[in-house]
């Protein structure tokens, strides 16, 4: 009797460990699928999962505060599409940073629909004359 109950424990367990190995990667993709965030951190790992390389390999231009990166989802009744962008205070203006910026790469990916690049005024907590420039990548996905 006791070996039975023993060797059920052991069945147990393995088959507990076998279907959380054979989960886990559909739990790890729904998180990745439906994670949104406004502030990716420069130096954030998760930076590597959820901005493509072309967002990562930019360099911010005159910059006067943080650079971030976000992932974002466009809604229209639905989700329809990801946005994709990296945002910095910068001092350049507009043609300083389209001039700047590389867009070949940005324009490259087989799933970008189109890029846009924007300066808008600063924030509160910026300094005086730092604007924030924004890059972003969209794809809809219900044009596809």
């Amino acid at each position: 009797m006791r070996s039975s109950g023993l060797t059920f424990l052991v069945f147990l367990g393995v088959a507990l460990s076998a279907t959380v190995l054979l989960l886990l990667p559909v739990f790890l993709y729904l998180g990745y699928a439906f994670y949104e965030s406004d502030q990716i951190g420069r130096r954030s790992l998760l930076k590597y999962v959820f901005v493509p390389h072309q967002l990562r390999s930019i360099e911010p231009i005159a910059q006067c505060a943080p650079l971030t990166y976000r992932r974002g989802f466009q809604e229209c009744g639905g989700i329809c599409g990801g946005i994709w962008a990296v945002s910095f205070g910068t001092t350049a203006n507009q043609a300083e940073l389209e001039a700047h910026v590389d867009l070949g790469p940005l324009t490259a990916p087989e799933w970008s629909d189109a890029v846009r690049v924007t300066v808008h005024s600063g924030r509160p907590e910026y300094p005086a004359g730092c604007s924030t420039a924004y890059i972003e990548i969209y794809d809809d996905y219900s044009v596809d």
